[in-house]
């Protein structure tokens, strides 16, 4: 799946290269909001029998993620609303 994930990625960062005059954000504000999204309004539910799906759905953000029986994850998700 990465390969895929980086060549949608590549195609999206190719079709708005127009608009590169945005600054990035800043580190902080980056740990600011990682800090954050996962303090919204939280639901779990299972996948299957070894996967569960914990959501975190923030004011401006939506966290996910998925974790095995072990407790590992396997996938987090930060999404800016």
């Amino acid at each position: 799946m990465w390969s895929k994930l980086l060549a949608a990625n590549v195609t999206e960062a190719i079709s708005v290269k127009e608009a590169a005059g945005a600054t990035p954000p800043s580190v902080k504000g980056v740990e600011a909001f990682l800090a954050t999204a996962s303090t919204g309004v939280k639901a779990e539910r299972a996948i299957n029998a070894s996967v569960r799906l914990a959501t975190a759905d923030g004011d401006a953000s939506l966290y996910a993620e998925t974790r095995r029986a072990d407790g590992s994850w396997v996938h987090r998700n930060y999404l800016a609303k």
